[in-house]
């Protein structure tokens, strides 16, 4: 810790304590920005090995990481990918709902905003579009396969104590 003091008699006194605390800013800063990096390549890297095997080549190559300055001028380092993520992460559907994933949002809705249906054979579920295939076909939804969570759990447990991290997930419509 820097020692600071101040003759209150001397402007040149004030003038080199401020210096010394902007300095100090600066450093902090910057070991903070570089803490950010670090975990954050090391999240990426940990969701892609997870992510191995999972959904199709699309989300995974979807997923990348992004940096932006937060209000105090340290940077937040984020994960973002391909919209659907969320409903691998957490399943969808009846599939979904019969083996639900623990760490699911308190409410998190399996019928992933689709218009549910129930089949002449009592199967429920919803059509969509599948432009892979080039046609329309009928789901019942898919169970969970966690490749996100489980990684961020796994990157906080090696931090130390004073760094905070924050998992958040969201949704946007356009």
């Amino acid at each position: 810790m820097a020692k600071i003091s101040i003759n209150l008699a001397s402007p040149a006194s004030l003038s080199k304590a401020i210096a010394k605390v902007s300095k100090m800013a600066s450093t902090a800063t910057t070991l903070s920005n570089k803490i950010v990096h670090e975990t954050t390549e090391k999240l990426l890297a940990l969701i892609l090995v997870n992510g191995a095997g999972i959904g199709n080549g699309n989300m995974l190559s979807s997923i990348h990481a992004n940096y932006v300055m937060g209000a105090n001028g340290c940077e937040i380092g984020q994960i973002l990918g391909a919209d659907y993520i969320i409903y691998v992460e957490y399943g969808t559907g009846v599939v979904g709902a019969s083996d639900p994933n623990p760490n699911a949002p308190v409410g998190w809705d399996y019928a992933s905003g689709e218009k549910i249906i129930t089949t002449k054979d009592g199967k429920i579920g919803w059509y969509y579009f599948n432009a892979e295939i080039g046609r329309v076909v009928f789901t019942e939804g898919m169970k969970p396969r966690p490749f996100m969570r489980p990684a961020f759990e796994e990157v906080i447990v090696g931090l130390p104590s004073t760094v905070k991290v924050r998992f958040e997930e969201w949704t946007h419509t356009t």
